[in-house]
Formats: structure tokens, C-alpha cells, sequence
């Protein structure tokens, strides 16, 4: 039982008080005064008490205008016949009275705060009635509670990272009771490279067939055409012809010059100038470089620009490509 306070020094408003007289407490003692007197203080001094918490002085220490006033927390107080002094750090005594105060901090604690009663405040309720055998039962409670809630999201956690693995509309616990599978890893595998098998089974299958080759084929007057003779040309102008080649050894152009240079000529030489009618060189170069001659030349010449499409280098690098490009699709 609190019997009297002896000193309360440098905690709030007590900077230094000291009861004289006596002042030994009652079975009934009432301590009233106006706001900021001290009222609280001294609740938190008793609650300090009861609980040996420093920390409800310490937080209430006073206030000094410079250094050297300042000082540490002084208590004394006198229970039953025993004095408990609270020396700045902690209280000096081994028994913890049995105070109960219901001030602000127990009404937060366990009925209201302001105008709205919470759940917190409703399960603290029923500490007011077991007691501080219930508080401690109740905090047990809590740190159970939260372990608990901590425990199921850790469960909550783990069996959505599992779900993503599973099969579609298959339970947890059935996934989990499957009989283990020798040599899963292998097997893992295996049905790894048969699911990228039939991936490159449709990828096969979505692929253009390979190409033909057109091989290019002779026109079918190439043969024709290499056996065309002029018919109408008399055998001693071809004879002038060759003759006149031979002398000049212009053989290898075919006397090709001479047919481009007679459409130039008319009653002269266009190189020397000189009348040349009627000489029979000349005869034998018109009658062989005729008008059927010219259209013979044209379809040699076209035949040739033909075979040199479907059979020459372009026509060879298309081949390759095609080659090429089969031979990617074969493999």
C-alpha cells in the first residue's frame, strides 16, 4: 500500500518537491487540482512503478533553463513500511505493489478513444474483469494470433507459387499426395524433347514444298533454224564472196561489215568514191545480203538472245538458288 510521497524531484512540474508534516495517506485520499498541475505526472510515476518501465519518468523529465540546472529524476516514496527510491535509471525494490490506475492511457488501452469503440478496445474489455493474469493471457493470445496469421500467409504464399505449376482444375492436396516418380529429371526431359519435337513437327509441316528445276529447253525451231539456208543465192556469188574474204582476211567477221556498209551504197563507193555500178562484185554482195538474208539474220540473232536467257549465267545462278534453298528445306 502507498502510505506517502516522500520527494518527486526533476520529473514535470516537480522540480524539487519535498513533503513536511504529515502527510502519510489515507484509506481514501483525493489529489484534485487544475490542469498542468501535475495530476498526470504522478499517475505515470505510479504506473512506472507498478510496471518498472523507466521509461514513463524519463520521458517526463524536467526541463531546465541551462545545463547546470539540470538533473537527473529523484523518487522516494514509502510503501507499506519500506521507502522505494527511483534514482534517475531504475526503482531500488524487489516487490511490484499492486496499483491499478485508470487515467487516459487505460481508457485507450481498453475502453475508447475518442467518439468511435473499435474492435481493439472491445477485446480489451474483458481485462478489466480476469485481471493481469487475462492481460498476460490476452498479449500470449496475440503473439499467437499474429503468428498464426503470419504462418497461414506464408502457407497462402507458397500455394500460389505450386498453383502456377499445375495442371488446370487440379487440387493442391491431390497434387501433393501423387506418388513420387523415379528419375523424374530424365523423364523431364525426354517430355521436353518431344514437346519440341511436334513444335518442329507444325513448323515442318507450315513449310512450302521444295521447288522444281525448270530446266530450259531448246525452242523447237533451233534445229530449224541452224539448217535454213537462202536458196535464191547463185553458188558463184557465194564463191565471189568467199573469195573476196579470203583475200582480206576478213573471214572471221562473215562479212558482216559488207552487209551494214551496202545500205550506204548507191551509185559510189562510200569509201573511195568511185562509180561501182554494174561490177560484179558488188551484184554478188546484193544478191547474197538480200532482204531474205536480213530476215534470217533477225531470227538468228533473236534465237540466240533466247538461248542465252534460258541457258546462260542468269539463267545458271536461278538454277543455284533453287539448289540452294532445297537444300535447306531438305535438311
Amino acid at each position: 500500500m502507498l502510505k506517502k510521497i516522500i520527494k518527486i524531484k526533476n520529473v514535470g512540474r516537480f522540480k524539487n518537491f519535498n513533503v513536511t508534516g504529515d502527510q502519510e495517506l489515507r484509506k481514501n485520499t483525493f489529489i484534485y487540482g487544475p490542469n498542468g498541475c501535475g495530476k498526470t505526472t504522478f499517475c505515470n510515476i505510479l504506473r512506472s512503478l507498478h510496471t518498472n518501465d523507466p521509461a514513463h519518468i524519463l520521458g517526463r523529465k524536467t526541463l531546465r533553463k541551462t545545463l547546470d540546472e539540470a538533473g537527473e529524476p529523484v523518487i522516494e516514496l514509502l510503501l507499506n513500511d519500506r521507502r522505494t527510491r527511483f534514482d534517475g535509471m531504475e526503482w531500488k525494490t524487489t516487490n511490484k505493489p499492486e496499483i491499478i490506475i485508470f487515467g487516459d492511457s487505460f481508457i485507450a488501452e481498453n475502453v475508447h478513444s475518442g467518439e468511435v469503440v473499435g474492435i481493439e478496445h472491445r477485446r480489451n474489455l474483458y481485462r478489466v474483469i480476469i485481471g493481469n493474469d487475462g492481460v498476460e493471457l490476452a498479449a500470449k493470445e496475440n503473439e499467437l494470433a499474429k503468428k498464426s496469421r503470419d504462418k497461414t500467409g506464408e502457407i497462402t504464399k507458397a500455394e500460389k507459387a505450386i498453383q502456377s505449376h499445375m495442371p488446370a482444375g487440379k487440387k493442391l492436396n491431390a497434387f501433393i499426395s501423387l506418388p513420387e516418380t523415379a528419375d523424374i529429371d530424365r523423364k523431364i526431359k525426354t517430355k521436353e524433347r518431344d514437346v519440341e519435337a511436334l513444335r518442329a513437327n507444325k513448323a515442318l509441316r507450315e513449310r512450302p514444298a521444295l521447288s522444281e528445276f525448270e530446266i530450259p529447253v531448246l525452242l523447237e525451231n533451233f534445229t530449224g533454224l541452224l539448217t535454213r539456208t537462202i536458196d535464191d543465192i547463185a553458188k558463184d556469188a557465194e564463191q565471189k564472196l568467199s573469195e573476196h574474204l579470203a583475200t582480206h582476211d576478213m573471214t572471221a567477221s562473215n562479212g558482216n561489215w559488207i552487209a551494214d556498209g551496202l545500205k550506204h551504197a548507191a551509185d559510189t563507193c562510200p569509201f573511195c568514191g568511185q562509180n561501182i555500178q554494174g561490177l560484179p562484185l558488188i551484184t554478188a554482195f546484193q544478191a547474197i545480203f538480200s532482204e531474205r538474208y536480213k530476215a534470217l539474220s533477225g531470227e538468228i540473232k533473236a534465237m540466240k538472245k533466247r538461248v542465252e536467257q534460258d541457258m546462260g549465267d542468269a539463267a545458271l545462278t536461278r538454277l543455284d538458288t533453287v539448289a540452294a534453298r532445297n537444300k535447306g528445306d531438305v535438311e
